[in-house]
């Protein structure tokens, strides 16, 4: 996709916190230097060997806090120039594959942006890295950064040998008990979702995009999860099954492919590392014109229970094995992504330091023709 689109932020990741308190910059530079050496995924880079993408690793790889003061800065000039760090584009063959940002407003609070792009991490990633560097942190400010260190959970293994372990899985019988499942499931199924739009599609992928966030209250989520337990479904498929029904009235198509993310985390030795594991699924709904929504969510559930079974095969695999036609207009297979996260809003103990985790800017960047992701805030 890089080669594709060269000098793209398209698949750039970024997370902002703010900090608020007396911030020690050099223990926290110490801090993300030991994260950086701790996870080698953070130490990688892919430059193209005889036409082919390689993994390399490096071990001289420094990751400097690169800070800038904005004293005084309104909002407003705080998101521009977030967006503006946010949107530099990586060089993939050339290392590191993550940003670090401080910008200081006042003597006491500071706004960390970590940008990192999307072939080395994912969200569930995010949430391992500013854990732990909020650890190592607490270490380096009290003067010992190896006792920090030893209290992390140690790593058994690193991403090369997860990939190692999926190319090796991927040449075994599983794959095509897990390619029968899903060439099965796609047959015959529609190429793209026709969403109405205000202007005819690009001939090639731009990516530009928006985003625009409203808070639903708390009374409707409990609601929306009392249904799903009347009817033996999870969050996740109330609201997947109700945004069935707005593309459906949308699309006026009873056949709809919508892609949503697996955390690909399925063994006990991954739930530490730093990595880019998760995959895409893809659940596909045929409505009726007499179905009913218990219906439609039973559907949903059991597409979604299936689909959960037969999650290892990549998607990239799939792509290469249904060789649908291939357009530069539109992602393949499904234009239309749903993702839910459930877990609570996480906290960051600082010494002496209050973190606020808060989307401080909306990316200006798309992947997808729509995405709809929901959220749990506490």
């Amino acid at each position: 996709l890089d080669q594709l689109e060269p000098d793209s932020s398209a698949y750039n990741i970024s997370w902002t916190v703010r900090l608020k308190g007396e911030l020690e910059v050099p223990a926290l530079q110490q801090a993300l230097n030991a994260l950086v050496q701790r996870h080698e995924v953070l130490r990688s880079c892919f430059p193209t060997v005889a036409g082919q993408a390689e993994l390399h690793l490096r071990d001289d790889v420094i990751v400097p806090l690169e800070k800038s003061e904005l004293q005084g800065a309104t909002d407003e000039r705080l998101r521009a120039h977030l967006s503006r760090l946010a949107a530099q584009p990586f060089e993939l063959a050339t290392p590191p594959l993550i940003r670090v940002f401080l910008v200081q407003r006042t003597a006491t609070e500071h706004v960390l942006l970590v940008l990192i792009h999307h072939i080395v991490s994912a969200g569930a990633s995010m949430r391992i890295l500013f854990r732990e560097l909020a650890q190592l942190y607490d270490a380096a400010v009290a003067g010992n950064l190896a006792a920090g260190l030893s209290r992390l959970s140690p790593l058994d293994i690193q991403y090369p040998d997860f990939s190692l372990w999926q190319r090796e899985w991927l040449s075994g019988e599983q794959l095509q008990q897990q390619l029968d499942y899903w060439t099965n499931k796609l047959a015959g199924a529609p190429p793209v979702l026709a969403l109405p739009t205000d202007r005819p599609r690009s001939a090639a992928l731009r990516f530009r995009g928006a985003s625009v966030i409203r808070l639903l209250p708390k009374e409707l989520a409990e609601d929306l999860r009392a249904l799903g337990r009347r009817n033996g479904a999870t969050l996740f498929m109330v609201m997947f099954a109700v945004f069935d029904i707005l593309l459906q009235r949308y699309t006026a198509q009873n056949d709809l492919v919508v892609g949503t993310p697996i955390s690909g985390r399925s063994r006990t030795a991954l739930e530490g590392l730093i990595g880019f594991f998760v995959n895409t699924a893809v659940l596909r709904t045929q409505l009726s014109d007499d179905m009913s929504f218990r219906d439609l969510l039973r559907r949903v559930r059991d597409t979604a229970l299936e689909a959960h079974t037969h999650q290892e095969l990549p998607f990239e695999k799939l792509v290469e094995v249904l060789q649908p036609e291939r357009e530069l207009s539109h992602t393949p297979i499904f234009q239309v992504m749903f993702d839910l996260q459930e877990e609570p809003r996480w906290q960051l103990p600082l010494q002496n330091i209050e973190v606020i985790p808060e989307v401080i800017f909306s990316s200006r960047t798309s992947t997808f023709d729509l995405t709809l992701s929901v959220r749990e805030a506490s």
